[in-house]
């Protein structure tokens, strides 16, 4: 098997479609016939019957598409990723250039399947999942089914959940020194340096957005996220925040998902009073700390607690954004070395406007 570095795993319960009809003009339309038009463009459809080896491409200045669905479908999904990158732009104040995103959509479940066997993807439940970020050699792309199976317009979500971790590896992952690219297979040039409540957390905030006819609409509260994570609130069972930016992957459920929606909302939405961009601006600075690697001077820090790349790299590289960006965190919110109280403090206020959130009020604030 190549050497392939599977980032994000879009699991068994997540949604399955496929998009339809292509992305329409706005002139003349009402803002609620701009939405239904849009919402139409997300729809399943019937596709004709076309093998993978006749798949047709479209790119524009964002996204490269290769599809077997048709051509609607891939001018769709271009446009809808040239949208989330901007959106990510304003969040990550990321002002390079970002390389043209990499999609691949299937026209059934099968091909899908087939596909991320054949990249290596051995040992999954590849059948009950609806979507891949897979970065190999270097190259990242988003891999996607699209059938009906879990709704008419799922594939979108799934496209935008797995589009930001793509994006997260793009804009906010650590630089990997030039000279200690030679020490892995494949010279990446970035390693995941984004802890994995953020990185989640930004996915599930972002799975929810929607094409309106004319931009992509960001902010809306992710209902089922946020049900679970009040129903466990009120029941005293939700993952705390100690405890979810010290869970490593292999113990990060459903729960952590939902406590990972919470805490970022809340960053993106509550309004500090000692800060004019409330809580965003302390997530600004965070990204530059994951930007870092968390250390002050990676290019010879790295070298020095990283400098051999053996089997147990990788499990020693996660170990090291887990803990320093729990003291990141620490740092620039509640203060290193924080007694009990001030956790309880932030917990407790936290956890009032989580409860406070009506799930039934689709809008958010971050566009205000």
């Amino acid at each position: 098997m190549s050497h392939l570095r599977i980032l994000r795993l879009w699991g068994a319960l997540l949604l399955t479609g496929a998009l339809a009809t292509a992305p329409v003009c706005a002139n003349g339309l009402s803002k609620e016939e701009r939405r239904e038009r849009a919402l139409e463009a997300a729809r399943v459809k019937d596709y004709p019957l076309r093998p993978w080896s006749e798949a047709l491409t479209y790119q524009n200045e964002a996204c490269r598409v290769v599809t077997n669905t048709d051509k609607d479908t891939a001018r769709y999904i271009a446009q809808l990723m040239r949208f989330a990158q901007k959106k990510y732009r304003r969040i990550f104040h990321y002002d390079k250039e970002i390389p043209r995103i990499e999609v691949r959509a299937y026209r059934t479940q099968e091909e899908y399947v087939d596909a991320m066997r054949s990249l290596g993807a051995l040992g999954m439940q590849l059948a009950h999942t609806s979507g891949m970020f897979v970065q190999q050699d270097g190259e990242r792309t988003i891999h996607v089914a699209y059938t009906d199976l879990h709704g008419p317009t799922a594939p979108t979500t799934v496209l935008l959940h797995e589009g930001t971790h793509l994006l997260v590896s793009l804009c906010v992952d650590f630089q990997l020194p030039e000279k200690d690219r030679r020490l892995f297979r494949g010279k990446p040039r970035t390693l995941s340096s984004v802890p994995l409540w953020l990185n989640e957390g930004l996915a599930t905030f972002m799975e929810v957005s929607y094409y309106d006819g004319e931009d992509l609409v960001i902010g809306e509260i992710n209902r089922s996220r946020l049900l679970q994570l009040q129903h466990e609130m009120e029941h005293d069972r939700h993952v705390t925040l100690q405890e979810l930016l010290q869970t490593p992957q292999s113990e990060f459920g459903t729960s952590h998902y939902a406590s990972a929606w919470g805490l970022v909302y809340w960053f993106l939405y509550d309004k500090d009073e000692e800060k004019e961009d409330g809580k965003r601006a302390i997530l600004v600075d965070y990204f530059d700390e994951c930007r870092k690697g968390f250390m002050d001077a990676p290019e010879w820090q790295f070298r020095k607690h990283f400098g051999e790349t053996g089997p147990l790299f990788h499990v020693a590289w996660e170990k090291h954004i887990r803990e320093e960006g729990y003291r990141a965190f620490l740092r620039l919110t509640i203060g290193e070395d924080p007694p009990e109280e001030r956790w309880e403090g932030w917990e407790n206020t936290w956890r009032e406007y989580i409860l406070d959130l009506d799930p039934n009020d689709p809008r958010g604030g971050l566009d205000d």
